[in-house]
């Protein structure tokens, strides 16, 4: 989905950019303009897991040329259907009626449509999103979804 984004304090980068980003990576970004930190770390006796995400602003503000990491990875899920990004890679899961129940290997760079799998050729990048999806789930608490 692509995003215009725009700081009239500031001139930023006026690059387009491929590079992955996500609702997850606002508030640290206006975080990290406001010079602040997460406020707080537990709330009514519970703990307030970190923030996923990260700041946007060194990519719009030319300081570095990528968003994110080389090893960040991120994730989403949503009643059995779900993916993980890693650079390049998506591995994805969809259920009936959109998809065929398994996990699809994509090169957004090569294919941003997600017309060819290629988990059966990649198999090692295969393997490595599948270790990143597990470790998703675990740390997000990610039930396997039942109808």
């Amino acid at each position: 989905m692509p995003a215009i984004i725009s700081y009239p304090a500031q001139t930023l980068n006026k690059a387009v950019s491929s590079d992955f980003a996500s609702v997850k990576d606002l508030l640290p970004t206006f975080l990290d303009l406001a010079g602040a930190q997460h406020p707080i770390t537990t709330s009514n006796g519970q703990d307030v897991l970190p923030l996923q995400g990260a700041s946007l602003w060194p990519g719009l503000a030319g300081m570095d040329d990528r968003f994110h990491d080389p090893d960040y990875y991120m994730g989403w899920e949503f009643q059995g259907t779900g993916a993980v990004i890693q650079g390049d890679w998506k591995l994805l899961l969809e259920k009936p009626p959109f998809g065929e129940n398994t996990l699809q290997l994509y090169n957004l760079t090569e294919d941003p449509g997600e017309t060819l799998d290629r988990s059966l050729t990649d198999p090692e990048i295969f393997a490595k999103m599948k270790q990143l999806w597990a470790k998703y789930k675990a740390e997000n608490g990610v039930l396997d979804y039942q109808q």
